[in-house]
């Protein structure tokens, strides 16, 4: 991306965040009895605000230590609280125009008092669930499957996004949890890293402590292409990580399918390159790691017979659960199934952008294959 694009970006993202900010500023004062100095204080604190966010991500690659970490962290979640009062504010604006055209009494403050109050509840509630565990347990039913297989549990994660704002702590979460499970295997389908400060070498020990009877299989996202494929490659190089390029792998009769997000300029599409790797798995037991959950109909004509997906995160913030569901269809969440065909799309166990879910859960996924 040229630094036209970059400045380009910047500056629409921060003219989006200032409007937004006003529009909460304009809604707030008419809604409330609020004396003319204290307006000055609320507007000078919301232009703090929206630049906060922006000033955030600036600084994000230039110190990795705690101050910048904390920063982002509550320059995000300011900016997922100031989507939820804007969202508020455009519902309230509308009761009052409903109001006013049918001449009925609406004491607007009230109103405001409640919905305001009911918005910063789910907020918090929303940073209580991007930073607490749900485990989702799953029973799949795969064609021939091993007897070595039969029973066994595989322990899915994806989208940690691992860097700025998720740090050891949530790895710790996950090994603690992984650990206690004993699974035979664990994949990550992908987005393992953030990619915006590029020190991830925090997790290279960490992952080490997972316990597994079958050994742990990553694929990558998109946010490993920001990255840097070579350095997370590189990171992972020291770790038990088996990283799957586009590649079919065997483990104890069952073939796990590693298809990697393309990154920039690549020409093969996941379909061509699962295409060109279907001898290897057809006919046989098998489950596609792939961090889309895309191309479904394409993926079970070839054969797969159980995928694993993440990257929607179940729309993280309301109402954009609807939007992925109205982009994905059928595979935005969790189990789809038809004919010998099964995929799973979880919501993942970070957070991308504001550390916020007002309509899902961070989750770690238990697969018990039969």
């Amino acid at each position: 991306m040229t630094i036209a694009w970059v400045s380009i970006l910047i500056f629409l993202s921060l003219a989006i965040i200032l409007s937004a900010n006003y529009f909460v500023y304009f809604s707030i004062i008419h809604f409330f009895s609020i004396n003319k100095k204290t307006h000055r204080i609320i507007l000078l604190a919301l232009i703090l605000l929206s630049l906060s966010f922006i000033a955030a991500m600036a600084m994000s690659r230039l110190d990795g230590n705690l101050f910048y970490r904390t920063f982002y962290l509550l320059s995000g979640i300011w900016l997922g609280i100031l989507f939820n009062l804007l969202l508020v504010s455009i519902i309230i604006w509308i009761i009052i125009g409903l109001f006013r055209l049918t001449k009925q009494h609406l004491n607007k403050t009230m109103l405001a008092s409640i919905l305001f109050s009911l918005t910063i509840i789910i907020s918090i509630c929303g940073v209580w669930n991007a930073f607490h565990l749900k485990i989702t347990y799953v029973t799949v039913k795969i064609p021939n499957l091993p007897q070595s297989w039969t029973n066994k549990q595989i322990v899915q994660i994806s989208d940690t996004h691992f860097g700025i704002v998720h740090r050891i702590g949530l790895m710790n979460k996950i090994i603690k949890e992984v650990n206690n499970i004993k699974p035979a295997a664990m994949v990550i389908t992908g987005d393992l890293l953030d990619g915006l400060d590029g020190q991830f070498s925090f997790l290279t020990d960490a992952l080490n402590r997972l316990q597994t009877e079958k050994g742990v299989y990553f694929v990558t996202g998109n946010h490993e292409t920001y990255a840097g494929v070579k350095e997370v490659f590189s990171n992972l190089a020291n770790t038990q990580i088996n990283v799957l390029k586009n590649e079919v792998v065997d483990v104890d009769g069952l073939k796990f399918i590693g298809i990697s997000y393309p990154e920039k300029d690549e020409k093969n599409t996941a379909v061509a390159i699962a295409q060109s790797l279907q001898k290897e798995f057809a006919d046989n037991p098998n489950i596609l790691l792939y961090h889309s959950p895309t191309n479904i109909d394409e993926f079970k004509n070839l054969g797969v017979n159980l995928q694993l997906s993440g990257h929607t995160h179940e729309g993280q913030l309301f109402p954009f659960n609807y939007i992925v569901r109205l982009i994905y269809k059928r595979s935005a969440i969790g189990l789809w199934h038809s004919d010998d065909y099964t995929l799973y799309t979880t919501s993942g166990a970070g957070t991308w952008g504001p550390a916020m879910r007002t309509n899902s859960h961070s989750e770690i996924v238990v697969i018990t294959l039969q």
